[in-house]
């Protein structure tokens, strides 16, 4: 009888073990905060952001968020195969923003953190 319970829980264990899966991990290749300066107002601004997927399947981007209507982003893929990297290029009309700008680029990924944020700060003057 111990052994048919000893079996039955040893059974029932290994059923409901958590298997370790390795999600897709996004990790920015030099900065994600960017200084950009003094720059004058209605120049336009030109950035590139650089992420690898250093999980071990693909990284989706599923969304991307800015904080302000004068910022374009382009994507190169929306899919990043593990190992390999992909890049942001991010353009800002400065027009009409005079004064200290901090821009957020949030991208909604398939990742365990979800949301993964690049920065462009830059002071525009007249």
């Amino acid at each position: 009888m111990r052994v048919v319970i000893i079996i039955v829980l040893m059974l029932s264990i290994n059923c409901f073990a958590i298997h370790d899966v390795k999600m897709p991990t996004l990790v920015f290749v030099g900065k994600r905060i960017v200084n950009l300066g003094v720059v004058k107002e209605g120049e336009i601004i030109k950035q590139k952001f650089f992420f690898t997927n250093t999980g071990n399947s693909p990284l989706i981007i599923k969304d991307i968020t800015k904080s302000c209507n004068c910022t374009a982003v382009v994507l190169k893929e929306p899919r990043t195969l593990p190992r390999d990297t992909n890049c942001m290029s991010i353009t800002v009309d400065t027009k009409g923003k005079v004064g200290i700008n901090v821009i957020d680029i949030v991208l909604n990924t398939n990742t365990q953190y979800k949301e993964h944020v690049a920065k462009l700060i830059v002071e525009v003057e007249k």
